[in-house]
């Protein structure tokens, strides 16, 4: 999740929010606040030419903890998915307890377990 904010690309954003049954107007709302953003970049006092950003989500904006949670829930679907088909085994802490695959704390993210297949395809 390091850089989670720089890394998190566009498209998946807009695809993932439809995917959840948001609504097409507001997820185009979202995109505009995210992608409009433009940068410069200030010399011995001279500010550059505007440039845009290709991806990334700016930690200033209010969408921002929201969008970094979702994007998370579908990382943990995508563990549980991978541990249910018995490609990643977590740990038990008792024989009829939950099985623990991975943790999620603030903007960290800890999988623990045993990987008991070589080839993973999702």
């Amino acid at each position: 999740m390091n850089k989670a904010y720089d890394r998190i690309d566009w498209d998946f954003v807009k695809a993932v929010l439809l995917k959840m049954g948001f609504a097409r107007n507001w997820v185009m709302m979202v995109m505009r606040c995210i992608s409009s953003v433009e940068f410069a970049i200030v010399v011995n006092g001279k500010a550059g030419d505007d440039f845009k950003s290709i991806g990334g989500i700016r930690q200033g904006d209010p969408f921002s903890p929201y969008l970094l949670i979702i994007s998370s829930d579908v990382l943990s679907s995508m563990l549980n998915h991978v541990v249910s088909r018995g490609i990643l085994h977590g740990i038990k802490f008792w024989r009829t307890g939950l099985v623990l695959s991975h943790l999620f704390f603030a903007d960290d993210c800890r999988v623990v377990g045993q990987i008991l297949k070589s080839t993973c395809q999702l």
